[in-house]
């Protein structure tokens, strides 16, 4: 009997790879379709917080486990709460504050420009 072929398996592999990506760049462009309905029925603020309350919900779990990979020390968390304040927070409140003030087309074609 011959050994099975590593082919297979690399092509499911590299198959499931490129469905994730796929995956990740459709939830990625419905998100803004998502935040513009959203909007509809809330403040942007509670947009905000609902956004990054669930994010940290599921991202929890996985920092608590590999948090001695982290080597995370006390003098760099402000610096990191700086930049998530910055490259989050800010980034998505204007995001969704410009969503607030504009119609679908517009707020898709301003985006990708």
């Amino acid at each position: 009997m011959s050994a099975p072929s590593a082919v297979p398996a690399r092509q499911s592999r590299h198959t499931f790879s490129w469905l994730l990506l796929i995956t990740a760049n459709v939830l990625w462009a419905a998100s803004y379709v998502a935040a513009k309905f959203a909007l509809q029925d809330t403040s942007v603020n509670v947009m905000l917080a609902l956004r990054m309350g669930i994010s940290a919900l599921v991202l929890l779990p996985f920092l608590i486990a590999r948090r001695k990979q982290l080597k995370l020390t006390r003098e760099s968390v402000p610096q990191l709460l700086i930049l998530t304040l910055v490259g989050f927070v800010i980034n998505k409140l204007l995001e969704y504050g410009g969503a607030g003030l504009n119609d679908g087309l517009r707020c898709c074609i301003a985006h990708h420009q």
